[in-house]
């Protein structure tokens, strides 16, 4: 089977004549392979969590010592004034020889993802709690100052609106509105974006 995935010219002319036979349970690692030849500066981005390179090449990963290796991947970059070499290697489970799990959570690229999505999720959830504390805030306001219980009418409006100063103005027009009228027709230009 010939495997063509269509990359460019610079990847099919690294490939040497052993690889242009391709067995199925290669395919995985070629497929993992592939984006740092079609976007090797996105990749490069996430691995390096930098954004002080700059993308020159890919490199002929085949080596030469006693014997001849192909490595995954190898790319120069510039970063800092200086030429560096990217060495990335790609290891999948192609359902033949899988990896342990316990191996994998001991990978220090596998931790790093991990906190990266720690992070994320912690300043999500932040703000999701900042939004959901300024509805409540404004909603209890409204009743407080209005008589009315208002909050099945306006919370769908109020949780539409993900901009959390915003959220912050509304609640400041909440307290110093003279009718509920008023603060609605504040809540609708936010909600129409004027």
């Amino acid at each position: 089977m010939v495997y063509n995935t269509g990359m460019e010219e610079s990847r099919n002319n690294q490939q040497s004549a052993s690889e242009e036979f391709i067995l199925p349970h290669q395919q995985f690692d070629i497929v993992a392979k592939d984006p740092f030849y079609v976007f090797p500066e996105d990749m490069l981005r996430f691995l390096m969590d930098r954004l002080d390179f700059e993308f020159i090449e890919h490199v002929d990963s085949n080596l030469t010592t006693v014997e001849v290796r192909h490595i995954d991947v190898l790319i120069k970059v510039l970063l800092e004034e200086q030429t560096v070499l990217v060495h990335c290697e790609i290891q999948t489970d192609d359902s033949q020889y899988p990896i342990p799990e316990d191996i994998v959570k001991e990978s220090s690229v596998y931790q790093m993802i991990i906190e990266r999505g720690v992070e994320r999720g912690i300043q999500e959830g932040k703000q999701l709690g900042a939004k959901e504390f300024a509805i409540e805030r404004i909603l209890n306001l409204l009743n407080r100052r209005f008589n009315v219980s208002i909050a099945p009418t306006l919370t769908p409006s109020l949780e539409a609106i993900d901009n959390l100063q915003h959220l912050s103005q509304l609640m400041d027009e909440a307290t110093e509105a003279e009718h509920l009228e008023n603060f609605i027709q504040t809540l609708q230009t936010f909600h129409n974006g004027t």
